[in-house]
């Protein structure tokens, strides 16, 4: 029976000296012997590290003299440890080579006798090589982690269990799915649901676990539960040992190139059918000779039939171009490309060509399809340059633009910011946001800064910041969070410089309070009136003119009160509507005073703008000039001319044929019409002047000056022998016109030229519109279809009724619908379409009619219902199948379990006969040595027959087979049952019969230990066993007995101990590290990483 022993203190034997010398220098790792402070051995591997010409030039240095001396005393304490306990642990320690440079090492020391004296070797390992290596791979893992983010296919990894631990984003949007719904799912059974993925899922499931990558198309189910085709390649992931541990696989959608290849492998017929009826260009050539095209190639080339077949595919193109279409057609290259296209009347376009390898009329051709993308292509050019643009407008920017990560710090300014603020970009470095925060805004700013953290916009935040030299800066912005491609959160504020309107306002409230007070004091009228001529404000001259009180006037309306006749009434209101176009006028009109008098009074009126520049109302100043209209004659002559008018006033005589007044604004429209190459243009705006004053009518016409367009009236003024002319600037009504007659022509040409169809129809179900693709859908012409009613020309089925009633009764309610029905072609034919109705109105919201965009779906639906029956055909053969597997799997379950029953029953036999061989021995010795081994074969049989009774054929309990088997060693002894306390904690857990068996075998050793040794004279005591499973999946096994224990100097020879060796080999078994402590009883730690 063998006794609990430990390491040891005492010397190892190392003799003879002289092999172990060999021994030594033939070590591949550095080694050197200490003794009374000084090396008195160095192998060449020593020499090596300390980089001197041989270990001899190492001899007789003191130990310390080569050591880093900040581990000098580290150093010490260790070598003490050695001399004290025998040996010490692998640790790391820094060294200084012969040059001086410091080496990073790892040391372990043991205790032995050399040379008669005890000596400490130590055993030491270079890690530079390691750490670099270390390093090396941290950088390339994130230069992988960041070319799997940023890479365009999808990635997915899983565990050994099929378990998803990692996607990248490209994959989330493949399958519409956030990654938080995908990691920890099973992927196979989320993803892979038709019987033909499930199958192929197994086959290439039986491949990783052979360690064999594999490369296969199969559709998955996106989460809005649609089949996509994808391309993957997938790769085993094996651990050191070779055994499978996952795969990642690169995931590409194919469902383009799956459709078109399904496309492309009709047949000649259904081809030539569907070539005629698409919008794109189709040509089949063999090496470059065309052989047919359809009528969409003769439109876009502008060719005759009779001028194409025959000719080469390059003639098609320009000069620059013929050398990559002939690249594609000779490398057989199917993806997509640009060339420039070159039409009969040697017009060019951008085109997008498409071609892939077929049999044509039994000869190896090729098809290539054709589109003009040139819009799409100046689109993108001029998306590109607005990009551009926006990245220099965001540098250039007035405002001031920061982005600051959660802690503070700046991660970019713009050069506004800087100016602003007087920092440099280096300075950036140096504070935080917060540092440039004035105290009075700091607190406030840093709850704003918590709740866009949080994911909160913030807008309209008014802060004081303090520049390098302690200025005050007003700002007034927006702040918001968002992540950047690599993951990272950060906020970013844009803010404008106020200071300086924060002041103008200042002043601006002291000037309004002057200007009020000025206004009310004035010598003329004032009112102001809203859009509706409701009267706002007054001031106390025009309250004394019209006898009210003010009032009595604020909120009344003006017209309805002060118009004394119809002519004056509507004078009012067309002034009222100039106004409304941002317009200024003088003018002329009676009014009636609250006394029911009336009074003349000339009105300069003028817009009033809300902070957007909308005019919200009137302001006319308002002179009482009652006596001088008493004299009309006198006052026409000295009648007043609008000065304060924005745009250029004219008066022109007719007599001088001069110009004999102007305001400043149309002094440069007189220098322009006086220029010498204007003589024509001024001639003839003589005669406008001439024609308007002998017809005395207003005349209009317009004037271009420069980039501005003026609309010019020219008013006569008979009496006076003069006309005025009066201007207004349309240079951007002008412009905004001819915007949308541009903009209509695009988008009327955009439908025409659609593939899809598209119908109008009012609210009276009138058909008022359809374009050409609508007419081809249904074989109708659009004289058949304008002005019929949808029912009276085109029929479906009842159930394609129902849902155009239900699709009619959502956009009345201005809804917009999209469903699927069966229509009856013109020929009788059905076909299925797909319509996408939304409700029309005119621009006051009224509702007119619907607009439908309608599409031939009918290839689809025939392909849908072929899926369909196969995937029914699939699910039955799965069926089928997993009954087979089934079965197969148990019959697999009956063997085993009759394997391990058998097996179980030979080890009772086996123990047995031990039993009776021990029997018939007299030596007490072999007797015990006889029963040990009996009872390691009764808990190898134990174990097997845990397994024959348990469900699963490859793992154990570890609560259910390790409890009953300690108790079971217990009950052995049945003298000590009643005296010792068993505490066990076994978690409920399973492990393999690899990890179970010798973790059974290692706790009979110790218990059988404890019950022999530990407690002599059948003392009373205690055994604890338990397991923990660690959060890195490790497990740690413990178990002690409270004891007499033993030293280690009583275990006497531990080679000699078969208990000792059985224990090491055990953990050496389960790849762990076992620890004993040298603590009042026994007391023993392994820690292993369950198979």
């Amino acid at each position: 029976m063998t006794s609990e022993s430990d390491n040891g203190t005492q010397p190892i034997d190392v003799q003879p000296e002289k092999n172990f010398r060999h021994f030594l220098e033939n070590l591949s790792c550095p080694s050197v012997i200490h003794s009374n402070g000084k090396y008195v051995y160095a192998n060449k591997a020593a020499a090596k590290l300390y980089k001197v010409s041989s270990p001899k030039a190492l001899i007789g240095k003191k130990t310390l003299d080569i050591i880093d001396k900040d581990f000098k005393k580290v150093t010490r304490e260790r070598i003490k440890e050695v001399y004290e306990r025998g040996f010490t642990p692998e640790r790391e320690n820094l060294i200084v080579d012969k040059e001086g440079k410091t080496i990073i090492v790892q040391i372990a020391g043991t205790l032995i006798d050399y040379k008669g004296n005890p000596s400490v070797l130590f055993t030491l390992k270079n890690l530079a090589g390691e750490r670099k290596a270390e390093e090396e791979l941290q950088v390339s893992e994130s230069q992988y982690r960041q070319l799997v983010e940023n890479i365009n296919e999808g990635i997915i990894k899983f565990d050994a269990k099929e378990v998803i631990t990692y996607v990248n984003e490209q994959f989330c949007e493949l399958v519409s799915y956030p990654s938080k719904e995908l990691v920890g799912k099973a992927g196979r059974q989320l993803l892979f649901t038709t019987k033909e993925s499930k199958e192929i899922a197994r086959r290439v499931l039986k491949q990783r676990l052979q360690g064999e990558a594999s490369t296969y198309e199969v559709q998955i189910l996106t989460k809005s539960k649609k089949l996509v085709w994808v391309s993957i390649n997938a790769v085993p992931i094996l651990d050191e040992d070779g055994n499978y541990g996952g795969a990642m696989e690169l995931v590409t959608d194919i469902s383009y190139s799956k459709k078109r290849q399904l496309a492309l492998e009709l047949s000649e017929q259904r081809f030539t059918g569907l070539s005629k009826a698409t919008f794109d260009a189709v040509a089949i050539h063999d090496q470059g000779e065309i052989l047919v095209v359809n009528d969409a190639f003769y439109e876009l080339f502008g060719y005759k039939p009779s001028e194409v077949i025959g000719r080469m595919v390059t003639e098609f193109c320009t000069p620059e171009s013929r050398e990559i279409l002939m690249d594609n057609t000779r490398l057989q290259k199917e993806e997509p490309y640009v060339a420039m296209g070159l039409r009969k009347d040697k017009s060019t376009f951008y085109a997008e060509i498409c071609g892939k390898a077929i049999v044509y009329q039994d000869r190896n051709a090729r098809v290539a399809t054709i589109r003009d993308i040139t819009e799409q292509k100046l689109s993108a050019d001029a998306l590109s340059e607005s990009r551009r643009r926006f990245e220099s407008l965001f540098e250039n920017a007035n405002d001031l633009i920061q982005n600051v990560d959660p802690k503070g710090e700046f991660l970019f300014v713009n050069d506004a910011w800087l100016r602003t603020l007087g920092y440099k970009k280096s300075d950036l470095q140096k504070i935080t946001a917060f540092d440039i925060i004035h105290p009075g805004s700091l607190d406030h700013c840093m709850q704003i800064f918590e709740r866009v953290i949080n994911g909160e916009a913030v807008q309209d935040i008014d802060a004081t910041f303090v520049t390098k030299n302690g200025d005050l800066v007003e700002v007034h912005g927006n702040v918001t969070r968002y992540k950047s491609k690599t993951g990272q959160i950060m906020t970013q504020g844009v803010f404008a410089n106020v200071t300086q309107d924060r002041l103008a306002k200042t002043k601006q409230k002291k000037s309004e309070e002057r200007y009020l007070a000025l206004v009310d004091n004035m010598s003329e009228g004032v009112l102001q009136v809203d859009n509706d001529e409701n009267i706002e404000y007054v001031n106390n001259r025009f309250c004394d003119m019209l006898g009210y009180k003010r009032e009595e006037l604020v909120g009344q309306n003006a017209n309805t009160l002060f118009s004394v006749s119809r002519n004056d009434s509507k004078t009012m209101k067309d002034k009222v509507s100039e106004r409304q176009k941002g317009l200024s006028s003088r003018y002329e009109l009676q009014m009636r005073t609250k006394s029911r008098g009336v009074i003349w009074v000339n009105a300069s009126g003028a817009p009033v703008y809300d902070g957007d520049g909308k005019v919200i109302g009137s302001i006319g100043i308002n002179s009482d000039i009652t006596q001088r209209k008493k004299v009309e004659a006198e006052m026409e002559s000295l009648s007043r001319f609008p000065r304060e008018n924005p745009f250029p006033v004219l008066r022109f005589s007719v007599d001088q044929r001069v110009f004999i007044y102007n305001n400043n604004p149309g002094e440069s429209i007189i220098n322009h019409l006086s220029l010498k190459k204007n003589m024509v243009l001024n001639k003839h705006w003589e005669d406008l002047f001439e024609t308007s004053y002998k017809n005395n009518k207003t005349v209009q016409e317009e004037l271009q000056v420069n980039s501005v367009l003026y609309m010019c009236n020219i008013v006569p003024v008979q009496k006076s022998n003069y006309v005025n002319v009066y201007m207004s600037d349309i240079t951007e009504e002008r412009a905004a016109e001819e915007a949308l007659l541009d903009s209509e022509e695009k988008f009327r040409s955009l439908v025409e030229n659609m593939n899809e169809g598209v119908i109008r129809i009012n609210l009276d179900d009138t058909i008022e519109y359809v374009n050409e693709s609508f007419c081809k859908i249904l074989g109708y012409s659009q004289k058949e279809l304008l002005g019929k009613t949808r029912f009276d020309v085109l029929t479906v089925d009842d159930d394609s009724m129902k849902e155009i009633e239900k699709s009619i009764a959502k956009r009345k309610k201005g809804v917009s619908s999209k469903y699927e029905l069966k229509h009856q072609r013109k020929s009788g034919e059905w076909i299925w379409v797909s319509i996408n109705g939304t409700p029309l109105h005119d621009d006051m919201g009224v509702m007119v009619g619907s607009m439908e965009i309608v599409a031939d779906i009918t290839n689809q639906k025939r392909f849908e219902e072929e899926i369909n029956a196969l995937n029914v055909g699939l699910e039955e053969r799965v069926e089928e199948r997993t009954v087979e597997l089934e079965k197969a799997n148990q019959e697999i379950r009956s063997l085993l379990q009759e394997m391990h029953h058998r097996v179980k029953n030979n080890l009772q036999i086996v123990s047995s006969l031990l039993n009776l061989q021990a029997a018939s021995v007299d030596d007490e010795h072999v007797t015990r040595v006889f029963r040990e081994s009996q009872d390691r074969i009764q808990t190898m049989s134990f174990i097997h027959e845990s397994m024959y009774l348990n469900e699963s054929m490859s793992e154990i309990s570890v609560m259910d087979y390790l409890e009953p088997l300690i108790k079971d060693r217990v009950k052995v002894n049945a003298d000590l049952l009643s005296k010792i306390v068993l505490d066990i904690k076994f978690p409920d857990v399973n492990f393999n019969i690899d990890t179970m068996l010798p973790i059974g075998l290692l706790l009979n050793e110790l218990v059988t230990n404890s019950l022999k040794h530990a407690f002599p004279d059948n003392r009373e005591g205690k055994i604890t066993v338990g397991l923990d499973i660690l959060p890195d999946k490790s497990a740690i096994l413990y178990y002690s007995d409270n004891g007499v224990g033993f030293h280690i100097e009583q275990a006497g020879d531990p080679s000699k101990s078969l208990g000792l060796i059985l224990i090491d080999s055990f953990a050496m078994q389960l790849d762990g590290k076992l620890k004993r402590w040298d603590k009042p009883g026994t007391h023993y730690e392994l820690k292993f990483k369950p198979i």
